[in-house]
């Protein structure tokens, strides 16, 4: 497959990276509910706590920590597998879900010491012989988990220098997240801008940005989520 990027196009898939991020909280909090019975106790664009009363009382309390990278990989899972179809569409749709889902930094994180998957390791690991290898079994599960897809689109991209294209794609929801969402959107929070919770343990101003976004994809950039990649069909009656 081809990739055709323009200004539209890739603010779709801004836009998208935006909504995965906050699937893979909501992931968290849902099964936190489930198992503990709380939602979280704190909670901004990319962090979150479950709730003490849980932590405390509950053996099963990490659980919640490792839905959030499970449904998270899960998508790019199935993201790798439509970039094997021959329509554009869901090839386009495929390589968005891929890296929407920042399987590189699953990686990345894990690798530093930190990450979801290394700290319910260690609890799962704790009081037994593998404890003291907690840290290169969760690398090992991270890059079974991550590793496939990212290999899938470098593998898939037949643009000139289109590993150049994959590590673009690699950076941007990086920067998406680590710019807009942790510095921008964070920061209002902090200075109490709509910080009230009301639903899940979610400030209103979360689900308020949220909507707006999955309002402003649906109604003006959904098609161009589906255009990252060239119609082969077009090129060829062209």
């Amino acid at each position: 497959m081809k990739l055709q990027l323009n200004a539209k196009n890739l603010f779709a898939f801004f836009l998208f990276t935006m909504l995965m991020g906050e699937a893979h909280e909501i992931a968290h909090f849902i099964v936190g509910k489930i198992i503990c019975g709380c939602w979280p106790e704190y909670r901004d664009f990319n962090a979150w706590r479950i709730c003490q009363s849980c932590k405390e009382s509950n053996p099963h309390w990490y659980w919640p920590t490792a839905a959030g990278p499970m449904f998270s990989m899960t998508l790019a899972w199935i993201g790798m597998l439509l970039l094997r179809n021959d329509d554009s569409k869901r090839q386009s749709f495929g390589f968005a879900l891929i890296w929407a889902n920042v399987p590189q930094a699953r990686i990345m994180t894990v690798f530093m010491n930190g990450g979801d998957e290394r700290l319910v390791l260690r609890n799962l690991t704790l009081g037994t012989e593998a404890e003291p290898y907690f840290h290169w079994v969760a690398c090992t599960v991270v890059l079974f988990m991550a590793l496939p897809p990212i290999i899938a689109s470098f593998r898939a991209v037949k643009n000139k220098r289109g590993w150049l294209y994959n590590i673009g794609f690699m950076i941007l929801p990086l920067l998406v997240f680590g710019v807009y969402g942790f510095v921008f959107l964070n920061g209002l929070l902090e200075r109490g801008f709509l910080a009230e919770v009301w639903i899940m343990g979610t400030p209103l101003f979360i689900t308020l940005h949220t909507a707006m976004v999955l309002i402003v994809l649906l109604l003006f950039f959904r098609k161009h989520l589906f255009l990252l990649v060239r119609n082969n069909e077009r090129k060829l009656s062209a």
